[in-house]
């Protein structure tokens, strides 16, 4: 069910429309480019850059209105730290 939403979300962006998944997010097609003097000048090549903008809807905006921050312990030390442990290793 997943697959066929993606395919269908695809195809509307693919058409400029704008997507809303429900109280979730709104997906819309944005471009980047130049302009054009007249409407016969404008031209597809004009177009440098698409992008997809995300904008989240309630769900998501009301989410971050009730997250916890707390600090964790490092998971994964910097390489540099783990290069000085394995030197350190070799001379015990």
């Amino acid at each position: 069910m997943l697959v066929a939403l993606e395919d269908v979300v695809a195809e509307a962006i693919q058409n400029g429309e704008i997507v809303r998944l429900g109280d979730l997010c709104t997906l819309q097609v944005s471009l980047t480019g130049k302009g054009a003097i007249t409407e016969e000048g404008h031209t597809a090549s004009l177009i440098k850059r698409a992008k997809i903008n995300f904008r989240p809807g309630t769900i998501l905006a009301n989410a971050l209105t009730s997250l916890n921050y707390s600090k964790v312990a490092i998971k994964y030390p910097k390489e540099e730290e783990q290069e000085e442990d394995m030197g350190d290793e070799g001379n015990a």
